[in-house]
């Protein structure tokens, strides 16, 4: 992805950018897939993707990114906040 097409998927309100280690991207909407709820629900959603990607066990992240889509944890290769 250029950082041409980066500008463009932010211009379109995208957030997120997931980069899987096969070479597909998908761009997601944080504040689509955070819970509302929360204040600061764009910042817990990137720490709960860190914790996904590492393994952590601490508060057990039971789907990622959104609900109903099953990511593995060892098919991304990073997660980068556009």
């Amino acid at each position: 992805m250029t950082n041409e097409d980066l500008v463009a998927a932010k211009l379109k309100g995208y957030t997120c950018l997931i980069k899987f280690k096969d070479g597909e991207e998908l761009l997601i909407k944080v504040t689509d897939v955070a819970s509302p709820t929360t204040p600061d629900h764009e910042s817990d959603w990137f720490q709960d993707a860190e914790k996904f990607i590492n393994g952590c066990d601490e508060g057990t992240i039971e789907y990622f990114p959104v609900p109903g889509m099953a990511v593995t944890r060892d098919s991304i290769k990073y997660i980068k906040k556009i």
